[in-house]
């Protein structure tokens, strides 16, 4: 006797595996990690990829103000750190 519900064939398990595999191989899950996904987003968010090539005042405005937005929010979290640990 086996283990396996009435309805379960072995057409649908396969059927299953290959839609899996598809979506998988769609995703782009198996050719790269979280953290490489996040750093290659990350590096073209701040070179500013999005912007219209063409007008270049609208690419490197973009980019210098991303670059000066990280320049900030690293002052401010070393502020709040120094500030925090000072007692306040």
């Amino acid at each position: 006797m086996t283990n396996r519900h009435p309805r379960e064939r072995p057409d649908r398990t396969v059927e299953a595996r290959r839609i899996l595999a598809q979506v998988e191989k769609d995703t782009g899950i198996a050719a790269s990690s979280a953290l490489a996904r996040a750093v290659s987003r990350a590096r073209n968010h701040m070179t500013g990829t999005d912007a219209d090539p063409e007008d270049w005042a609208e690419l490197w405005g973009t980019r210098v103000g991303r670059l000066l937005s990280l320049a900030a929010f690293v002052a401010l979290s070393i502020y709040l750190y120094r500030f925090l640990t000072r007692g306040g």
